[in-house]
């Protein structure tokens, strides 16, 4: 039994949904890289969109962060690197995953695509495509950092929480979540 958290969660798990985008990203990378010098537009937006979803999902950050950091990414080609988190106006680490690193070259093959990409088209082929809300990419990822035992004040630092309570009622709820599932299994 699961507990709905609120109608931006749809239960996603991080194991799962990382396979998923890691498979999608490389599958993709794949056939785009022997058409090169040459770009294919449709499977080239799939490969940025589902790019940007594993960066959300592994950083753990808004839609638009995500989005931007692409963007950051395809025009200085830096593995780690900061950004503004858009809500709080804090400064946050980003690391892009080896997988994206290994495609460099189809990131800057595909800049002038990447700049033109949109949160609102992100988020709209997310939905479409898998049926996740992007925020859900964020929570599936705060709720990893949780189970593997990271401390609130780590995870509020991660993630530009400007409130540790924010950090606070997501350790709450996925406490609460772990509760009930114990009792049914009773």
């Amino acid at each position: 039994m699961t507990v709905v958290l609120g109608r931006w969660d749809r239960n996603i798990d991080f194991v799962v949904a990382k396979a998923t985008l890691y498979n999608a990203v490389n599958n993709l990378g794949n056939m785009l890289m022997p058409l090169l010098p040459n770009k294919d537009e449709i499977i080239g937006k799939k490969f940025i969109y589902n790019s940007i979803a594993l960066i959300q999902l592994v950083n753990g950050t808004r839609a638009g962060e995500a989005v931007e950091a692409l963007k950051k990414f395809a025009n200085e080609g830096k593995q780690t690197f900061t950004i503004i988190a858009e809500k709080t106006k804090l400064e946050r680490q980003i690391r892009i995953p080896d997988t994206i690193m290994k495609f460099k070259v189809l990131y800057s093959v595909y800049n002038d695509l990447i700049q033109k990409t949109t949160k609102y088209a992100y988020v709209t082929y997310l939905k479409r495509t898998y049926g996740w809300n992007s925020h859900s990419l964020r929570y599936a990822f705060i709720k990893h950092l949780i189970e593997k035992g990271y401390s609130a004040e780590q995870i509020a630092i991660i993630t530009a929480h400007k409130r540790i309570n924010t950090t606070l009622d997501y350790a709450r709820k996925v406490n609460a979540d772990k509760i009930l599932e114990q009792i049914q299994n009773d």
